[in-house]
């Protein structure tokens, strides 16, 4: 096949079509003991390493074969990996006796650990480059292609792991349970790589970042505190300086085009039963950007790769759970196998899906345990809930009608009767790809607060995306302004999320509101109960969670208007509640018939 745009791109950014004989690459690095499948796919990557043949002089471990492909720059070797050892693997040129090398390789020992997240946990999302610059001296590092520009806001800024490391008690004290942070992972690109999402190396930390071990030790001090870690994987695409498409094992590891040819973006047609196999094609095979190849994950040596290096990571940070970008972009058949994959070796990991869909049926086929009418079941844990974003966006911007305001959110949650665990969609107002919802509800405080109301007490598992609890702004159009400075997060800021130093009345208010409301969160057991909810009514929204003998009642009143509640109509979930306290304000109200809602309020009530 003529590569008509991967050869113009090649002359366009500088690709060498050759491997470098002495830039070895092995991976992945070193491999861990005791899995269920004990079989290592070892990727050798350097000059005509093809030709080689390999020998090793373990004893626990087996060499199987030997695999070559297209590329004579590559070789994959197949192991039956055993009990832990330190080995070596002799490579010897077929040609000359005298070309060969050798590589020092290692099984360790797996750890044993629990996993995962669930509705009892507070995650909060955060932009490594944007959070807070712990060390300036690696904003600029040797062989990194982008220097740091903090004036553009679509350069890199210097954020790095240690600004994260520095403010962990910030996320404890706010009552954060989990930290899912955007890519960490080399972004060796010209421009506009920041976000982490143009990977360069898969196992390796942006140098402007840190380093693996910097990455394992906030790790480390991350489950110290209580906070679980939730890694951000992209298998849709890299970024095009990835020697893996610099210098392509063969043709079929990325989709390619006559001329560059994006995505539709129309994730619909993975379950459209009308769709056409050419909308289909260029959905799931159109690249995201000229610079980000659009991975074939039907290629099995591929799948192979993307698979270890997930299992690679869970293991050296002891992570949590992965969160996986574009997840209706991938090959779905593949995912599934990825899916499987990491749950055979990790019962308990969760693994989320970004399934970025307007409609909850849309949603639901990528949802946990749905078998859909074409025999399809993804095998992901947790999926994005936008439908639930979009709603309540459009409910807190618009009047209260039969299907408006209030009733728009009501009915998005009857539509749960098409999961079978909607207690596990991970539900969110605003992220890095989004407004931020203080410009969305142009600056009504009020309004914010409801919306988090919602988003920390429905049933799904809250996330949050860092700033929002100081109430930070997108004030301009485009995704550098959705992802601004964290306040305090670099030298010379006047104000400082961090400290509170230099934040409005309104914006530490806002703080305590989430801290409070997050906190409680995790005293009370009722948000992983069911829920109860009753048909607004002139735009007052109540619903109940209740797990055993805990109750909670949330009130929402977006009207203008002060409201009284006849509590009778509520009698069902409040039979047996002498008191009412309000987790809010902790007022406390005992044995009344009716309740008081201030206009534009949101109340929280812990009933004994």
């Amino acid at each position: 096949m003529k590569l008509n745009f991967l050869t113009t791109l090649a002359f366009a950014t500088g690709i060498s079509l050759t491997a470098n004989a002495q830039n070895l690459k092995v991976q992945p690095k070193f491999w861990y003991s005791g899995f269920e499948d004990n079989s290592l796919q070892l990727l050798v990557y350097g000059d005509n390493i093809g030709r080689y043949k390999a020998t090793i002089n373990a004893v626990n471990t087996t060499l199987v074969s030997e695999e070559r492909v297209a590329n004579g720059n590559y070789l994959f070797l197949n192991f039956k990996v055993g009990k832990p050892e330190k080995f070596e693997i002799l490579l010897q040129d077929s040609t000359s006796k005298k070309r060969k090398t050798t590589i020092a390789y290692e099984i360790k020992e797996r750890t044993k650990r629990s996993r995962g997240f669930s509705d009892k946990d507070l995650l909060y999302m955060l932009m490594p480059d944007r959070f807070a610059n712990g060390d300036p001296n690696n904003d600029n590092m040797p062989g990194m292609l982008e220097q740091a520009n903090n004036s553009n806001p679509d350069g890199r800024h210097g954020g790095d792991i240690k600004g994260i490391s520095d403010h962990v008690d910030y996320l404890k004290n706010l009552g954060v349970t989990g930290v899912w942070i955007n890519p960490l992972l080399e972004n060796n690109m010209p421009a506009y790589s920041y976000h982490g999402y143009a990977i360069t190396d898969f196992y390796k930390v942006d140098a402007r970042f840190g380093s693996n071990e910097d990455y394992r030790r906030l790790a480390d001090n991350l489950h110290s505190n209580g906070i679980k870690l939730i890694m951000d994987m992209i298998f849709n695409h890299c970024g095009s300086n990835n020697f893996l498409f610099k210098d392509l094992p063969d043709s079929t590891w990325v989709h390619q085009w006559p001329e560059f040819t994006r995505s539709n973006y129309r994730g619909t047609v993975c379950f459209d039963p009308h769709a056409s196999e050419s909308d289909k094609k260029q959905m799931l095979d159109g690249w995201f950007d000229s610079t980000m190849p659009d991975f074939n994950q039907a290629n099995p040596y591929l799948l192979k790769y993307l698979i270890q290096n997930s299992i690679w990571w869970v293991e050296y940070l002891g992570l949590d759970a992965i969160r996986m970008d574009t997840y209706p972009y991938n090959d779905k058949m593949a995912m599934r196998v990825w899916c499987d994959a990491l749950h055979r070796e990790y019962r308990d990991i969760s693994l989320l899906g970004e399934v970025w869909l307007n409609e909850n049926p849309f949603t639901t086929y990528f949802c946990n345990d749905v078998r859909n009418l074409d025999g399809f079941t993804s095998g992901l844990d947790h999926v994005t809930d936008f439908p639930l974003t979009f709603a309540l966006n459009k409910a807190f911007n618009e009047p209260e009608a039969w299907e408006t305001g209030m009733a728009r959110i009501y009915q998005h949650f009857v539509s749960d009767y098409l999961l079978p665990h909607p207690e596990k969609n991970l539900v969110f107002i605003d992220n890095h790809d989004l407004n931020r919802v203080m410009t969305d509800m142009h600056g009504d405080v009020d309004k914010v607060k409801m919306i988090f109301t919602i988003i920390l007490t429905t049933r799904g598992i809250p996330c949050m995306y860092y700033g929002s609890e100081v109430l930070m702004e997108s004030p301009k159009d485009g995704d550098g302004w959705k992802r601004q400075n964290m306040y305090g997060g670099w030298q010379g800021d006047t104000k400082n999320a961090f400290t509170g130093n230099g934040l409005s009345a309104k914006e530490k208010d806002m703080f305590n509101f989430i801290s409070t409301l997050a906190n409680f969160r995790k005293s009370s057991n009722a948000f992983s109960g069911k829920m109860i909810h009753f048909v607004p009514q002139d735009g007052v929204y109540v619903y109940f969670r209740i797990n055993g003998g805990e109750k909670v009642m949330v009130v929402i009143n977006s009207s203008d208007k002060e409201k009284t509640l006849d509590l009778s109509r509520f009698a069902e979930c409040l039979g047996g509640v002498k008191t009412m306290k309000n987790v809010l304000n902790n007022s406390v109200v005992s044995n009344s018939k009716t309740l008081n809602v201030p206009k534009k309020s949101a109340q929280v009530w812990n009933l004994k």
